[in-house]
């Protein structure tokens, strides 16, 4: 995450050596806040050619602003990581600064991207977790209950409960209620569920949980393995997850038609400073190439990624998050007017363009240079 942001910089006994390349989550490296001062290198890859490419890329972005060590720092976890026989897996992210090295096999295909900047680049990080929403399975056996908790990369079974240790059935379905309220900790998380229909209609009958997906009942029969639960539970939540996302584009055009929106970046990025985006939305296949001047509440453009630029696209997620607005990256088809981002704005907040002239590049200087 970008320096200078309301947080102190982690001491190095917080992070893992940075010489050797460890696997980490997203979460991760979104909380991580580097060392003052020092450039962060993030590379993402589909295969063991991209990412030799993306290295030698980035030796060429770094080296036309930093010194030989700085440079080292950066790239020596990154040479001692191609070396490993072990977990190369692809796609891939691997991130570098000085005191962490880190790497995440992605469970998409990730556009060829080099960028060293001064913070990690993390759209793609924010993809993967709307794709990674995390969801609870119910599998209602004949003697007992299993309760699973998973999202697209991972799957684990966290409690079960046998239907012998108790007196009546409706204790059964209580205790199971209560065990995914204990266990989850939100009744927010979608809760699929499994097993005999009889079984499934009389858990319903009682559960108080308000997040159980409609039409989720998983045949038994077919999900005889962990792999095959798993597969069959993503499978059923593709279509929640799409509803989501669709309710998320009516909330924004509602507000659109309160004048609560914003779809100029330049204007974005002034309220976002301002703490006055209440959910940004990004295009997935745009980068602008800049950087953010927070003196000035601007941005400057480059056609190109050239020297150590950032995407500003990825800086403006990174500002929003941090004051605890909420992020979507979008498909470039299901953007609104194709922007590259777009904003629901907080409280009262109006679009600084419907009330002032503002003296900037307007948006359709640099729009159709965007490599799409």
């Amino acid at each position: 995450m970008r320096k200078g942001k309301g947080m102190d910089a982690l001491p190095t006994s917080n992070l893992c050596d940075g010489a050797i390349m460890k696997k980490v989550n997203p979460y991760h490296v979104l909380n991580l806040n580097p060392q003052n001062n020092f450039p962060c290198l993030s590379l993402y890859a589909s295969s063991e050619r991209e990412l030799v490419a993306l290295i030698g890329k980035a030796e060429e972005l770094g080296v036309k602003r930093y010194d030989a060590k700085t440079l080292d720092t950066l790239l020596k976890p990154i040479h001692g990581f191609m070396k490993r026989k072990e977990e190369k897996n692809f796609p891939i992210a691997l991130f570098s600064t000085r005191g962490f090295g880190g790497f995440s096999n992605l469970p998409f295909t990730a556009e060829p991207l080099a960028v060293v900047s001064d913070s990690f680049h993390i759209k793609p990080l924010i993809k993967w977790m709307q794709r990674e929403h995390p969801f609870a399975l119910l599998e209602l056996r004949e003697l007992e209950a299993v309760l699973y908790q998973g999202s697209l990369g991972y799957f684990e079974e966290i409690e079960r409960l046998s239907y012998r240790e108790l007196r009546t059935m409706d204790g059964v379905f209580n205790a199971l209620d209560r065990a995914v309220y204990r266990s989850i900790q939100s009744s927010r998380v979608p809760l699929l569920l499994a097993g005999d229909l009889e079984l499934i209609e009389a858990y319903k009958s009682v559960s108080g949980y308000k997040a159980i997906v409609d039409d989720s009942i998983l045949d038994p029969y077919s999900t005889a393995d962990r792999g095959s639960l798993h597969a069959a539970a993503i499978s059923t939540l593709e279509p929640f997850l799409e509803q989501k996302e669709a309710s998320l584009l009516h909330s924004y055009w509602a507000a659109e038609r309160r004048g609560r929106t914003s779809a100029m970046l330049q204007d974005i990025v002034q309220l976002a400073l301002a703490n006055k985006v209440k959910h940004l939305f990004v295009n997935e296949k745009m980068h602008v190439w800049g950087r953010i001047n927070r003196n000035t509440a601007s941005f400057t453009y480059s056609p190109r990624q050239t020297d150590t630029e950032d995407d500003v696209l990825d800086d403006l997620a990174e500002i929003v998050l941090r004051n605890h607005g909420a992020v979507t990256v979008l498909p470039a088809s299901k953007m609104p007017e194709g922007k590259a981002a777009c904003a629901i704005l907080s409280g009262e907040a109006v679009s600084l363009r419907r009330s002032i002239a503002l003296a900037h590049i307007p948006d359709e200087a640099w729009r159709p240079e965007i490599a799409s």
